[in-house]
């Protein structure tokens, strides 16, 4: 079967694919479909296939849990909350109540992806936070912090249109004031605009 790969997605979610093509297509979907009509009718309808591979994550998880309750948000928690709604939907189904297996099968697939998303993904965002908050601290020990920068700055607007109204024009002003606060001139005018007059 001829088979061609291709990369779908973007961003965190781009991943490679196999697809049939050509003459190979309706091949594949036969399959595809003799496939799913098999594990539907082994799991026992539609649900329960559906949910076959993530119960099975699930059962794995819990298989080396010890007795509840878990950490909050650990594997354990988020996979015995998800058998524990995956159950109460299949049973919801049995009692023909379309309304709460759907509400409950909503959230397990929910809770679901949020745990696969923290698992693969927590350590990356708590690194890339981690770098994002020391850059500002060493950009606020330089710089200082916004509201020390805010002061600097209407002081600095301060003493220059305080130059300007008494007749000293703008370059020099923004000169002057620039070597009195430590900073170049155009930071002064840049100020002067940020700030106005106050």
């Amino acid at each position: 079967m001829a088979r061609k790969p291709m990369t779908v997605g973007r961003g965190i979610t781009e991943r490679e694919v196999t697809v049939a093509t050509g003459v190979d297509r309706k091949p594949a979907l036969r399959s595809a479909f003799e496939d799913w009509a098999h594990l539907r009718a082994n799991a026992g309808g539609t649900f329960a296939a559906v949910t076959a591979p993530m119960m099975s994550e699930v059962r794995e998880v819990l298989s080396g849990a010890g007795a509840a309750p878990h950490d909050q948000d650990s594997p354990e928690d988020y996979a015995a909350r998800i058998r524990n709604l995956q159950s109460a939907a299949a049973a919801e189904i049995q009692r023909g109540n379309a309304d709460d297996a759907a509400r409950f099968a909503f959230q397990a697939g929910y809770l679901y992806c949020e745990a696969t998303m923290k698992e693969r993904w927590e350590p990356e965002a708590l690194r890339g936070a981690a770098t994002i908050q020391a850059a500002r601290d060493g950009h606020a020990s330089v710089h200082g912090t916004e509201a020390q920068k805010l002061a600097r700055w209407r002081s600095m607007a301060a003493d220059f249109f305080a130059l300007v109204d008494r007749g000293t024009p703008v370059m020099r002003a923004s000169k002057e004031v620039g070597v009195k606060h430590g900073w170049d001139a155009a930071t002064v005018r840049r100020a002067a605009k940020k700030i106005g007059r106050v």
